[in-house]
């Protein structure tokens, strides 16, 4: 795959005065759906604001509640300079990334905090399942450690990792990329292979504290975000994988105005959009003052 960037994509200026009908239709497209989820996201976030008095609680909804609008952000600016696409593909899986961790900061923090989270779990007897997807095959046979306030913390350093982990992966990726290294070099591969391990440890990490606490998530509404959170940066991967592919045999075309591979970051930031909108609409619906016990002025754990 060809790694020289001035090969991929026109320049700006170049690609908005040659661009072909189908290109304009799909970015006005585009920017209907982000001017949507900008006003979805405007609701919600003054609904936060304006209803929600624990700081902390605050914090974490703002990021997760506006995640949508920021990826969705990063897509359209990627049609707008195609060159950018892939730095900015990386831009909104690190936003997921920190995305996934606030959830789980917010579900400490209706608790409290750690220690009232621990307290809550080990007073319903409740115990670390190991055997949650995605290693649910592979970890039977290991013991369920308690949920204590070590333990609890632990897991939330786990899932803190990733972002971390993420950004320095794509910081190296965008040096070799710089450097020219074919994206099916070894080098490049293993740094990939370490992302997504790491991806797959916060995930994990995740669905074990979503097993302890289903029923409480469930009750006051938040289980919504944390599957939101969860399912979005799973599909935004995965996608970019499938899009990656196709482009790689160059089913996607290489044309006079873009090659393949950028005319697959092309496709897939209006996909990713669609996706987010839906996820977007969702929590607009789910996550409000009425159906969200979040908008409580109390902390959850203390009801």
């Amino acid at each position: 795959m060809d790694t020289n960037i001035s090969n991929l994509a026109p320049k700006a200026s170049d690609y908005w005065d040659e661009m072909p009908t189908f290109y304009k239709t799909a970015n006005v497209f585009l920017f209907i759906i982000l001017l949507a989820i900008l006003g979805m996201t405007i609701k919600m976030l003054r609904d936060v604001l304006m209803n929600v008095k624990d700081d902390l609680v605050q914090s974490d909804l703002l990021w997760v509640l506006g995640t949508p609008l920021m990826v969705t952000l990063c897509c359209a600016v990627g049609n707008i300079f195609p060159r950018s696409a892939e730095l900015l593909y990386s831009i909104g899986l690190i936003i997921l990334m920190v995305s996934l961790y606030k959830v789980v900061s917010l579900v400490y923090n209706a608790f409290g905090g750690t220690e009232k989270f621990s307290y809550w779990l080990q007073d319903r007897d409740r115990r670390m399942r190991l055997n949650v997807p995605p290693l649910c095959c592979c970890c039977r046979c290991l013991p369920s450690p308690s949920p204590t306030i070590e333990n609890l913390h632990r897991l939330k350093w786990v899932v803190l990792q990733s972002p971390v982990v993420r950004i320095i992966v794509q910081l190296v990726l965008l040096i070799m990329t710089w450097e020219e290294i074919a994206q099916d070099a070894k080098s490049n591969q293993l740094v990939n292979l370490l992302g997504v391990i790491s991806t797959m440890f916060g995930v994990y990490v995740t669905h074990i504290l979503i097993s302890m606490a289903k029923e409480f998530l469930d009750e006051h509404g938040l289980m919504v975000l944390v599957r939101s959170a969860d399912l979005a940066q799973g599909l935004f991967t995965g996608i970019k994988a499938i899009f990656d592919a196709i482009a790689k045999n160059s089913n996607f075309g290489d044309t006079d105005f873009m090659n393949s591979q950028a005319n697959g970051n092309f496709c897939f930031n209006v996909t990713a959009s669609i996706l987010f909108f839906i996820l977007a609409l969702v929590q607009f619906i789910f996550v409000r003052p009425g159906r969200c016990k979040l908008f409580s002025m109390k902390i959850l754990a203390t009801d």
